[in-house]
């Protein structure tokens, strides 16, 4: 049977040996795509989160240069501040999710936080994490959970344990283990 290759091998000047670079499991392809996906739209979402901010710091920059007011530029330093706080905060939490493992998207639209929390049960989001005006003061953020609401407030590295935690659990009872 060989043989018969043989010919081919001669008529394609070929050695008839076969190179095999990578083979990736289509799995493997998918979560891929997943991260690049969830990373592209993080990433819009935190350059829309930066803009609102300019923009708001420009529209605060003008009123406090128009009425030369000491409070005006003391409120503009203030959302400067305020900005730049919750841009690092929100880089820093999507970004220990992704260190992790678990996947997150980052819904930064000009929204009511109740409209928010909404519409990612209606999409069917399992968990939520909500970091507010008063998580940021407190420095901790809000669990939400679908079909069981508010978990209350916890700082963010007892969650990421806790979430790891129940990961693992999922996967061991399912046969899947990552040990």
């Amino acid at each position: 049977m060989a043989k018969g290759y043989d010919s081919l091998n001669d008529t394609f000047n070929t050695d008839g040996s076969v190179e095999v670079d990578a083979i990736v499991k289509a799995d493997e392809v998918t979560k891929v795509d997943e991260v690049k996906k969830d990373y592209d739209y993080t990433r819009g979402n935190l350059y829309s989160l930066i803009e609102k901010g300019q923009e708001a710091i420009n529209g605060i920059m003008e009123v406090a240069g128009e009425t030369a007011s000491p409070r005006a530029y003391e409120v503009a330093g203030q959302l400067i501040k305020s900005v730049a706080d919750t841009t690092d905060k929100l880089a820093d939490l999507h970004k220990k999710l992704k260190e992790n493992g678990i996947r997150a998207k980052l819904d930064a639209r000009n929204e009511k936080m109740g409209a928010k929390i909404r519409n990612a049960e209606l999409n069917k989001i399992p968990l939520m994490i909500i970091l507010g005006e008063k998580e940021m003061e407190s420095s901790s953020i809000s669990v939400r959970r679908r079909f069981v609401g508010d978990q209350g407030s916890m700082d963010l590295d007892s969650f990421l344990k806790t979430i790891l935690d129940e990961i693992k659990q999922r996967a061991k009872s399912s046969g899947k283990s990552d040990d």
